[in-house]
C-alpha cells in the first residue's frame, strides 16, 4: 500500500465516522421525541381517567311509573314487589355492582343478565316492567331515538 492509497483510506473513514456520528444524533433526536410522546399519550390517558372518568355513582330503579336511586357506593339490598305482593324480585347493590339475585318471573332473563357496573348498562325485567341502570347523579339519560 503507497501513501497516497493510505491517504485515502484515512480520508474515507473520516468521512464514514462523521456520518455516523450524524446519524447517532438524529436517532437520539428521534429516540427523544418517540419517547417524550409517548410520555404526553400516557399521561392524557391517565388525566382522562383520572379527571373525566364516565363511573357511575346511581343506580336507578324503573317500576311501573315509579323511580328510585340508590348510591353505588353503599351496599344495598332492594325488594322490588307489587301492590298485592304477586311478584318478587331482588336487587343488589354490591362492591360497585349491581344484579338481579332473585326474580321470580317465568324467564329469569333478568337474573341471567349477570352483574353491572358501567354507565349506559341495565338489567330488564319485562314481565314485572322492572329497569335497572347506571348513571351519574344528576345526568338523565339521552334519548337516542323517538318513535310516534
Amino acid at each position: 500500500m503507497n501513501a497516497r492509497a493510505f491517504i485515502t483510506l484515512v480520508q474515507e473513514l473520516t468521512v464514514i465516522k462523521v456520518k455516523f456520528k450524524q446519524t447517532i444524533k438524529n436517532n437520539r433526536a428521534n429516540i427523544t421525541i418517540l419517547i417524550i410522546l409517548i410520555f404526553l399519550i400516557v399521561a392524557f390517558f391517565l388525566a382522562r381517567n383520572f379527571f373525566w372518568s364516565d363511573t357511575p355513582d346511581t343506580v336507578v330503579i324503573q317500576h311501573n311509573d315509579s323511580i328510585k336511586e340508590y348510591p353505588l357506593s353503599e351496599d344495598n339490598d332492594i325488594a322490588i314487589m307489587d301492590i298485592l305482593n304477586n311478584y318478587h324480585n331482588l336487587v343488589i347493590i354490591k362492591d360497585g355492582k349491581v344484579w338481579m339475585e332473585k326474580a321470580d318471573c317465568p324467564d329469569k332473563l333478568c337474573m341471567k343478565q349477570g352483574k353491572i357496573s358501567k354507565e349506559g348498562q341495565s338489567i330488564v325485567c319485562l314481565p314485572h316492567k322492572i329497569i335497572v341502570s347506571l348513571r351519574k347523579k344528576g345526568h338523565s339519560p339521552e334519548m337516542d331515538a323517538v318513535a310516534k
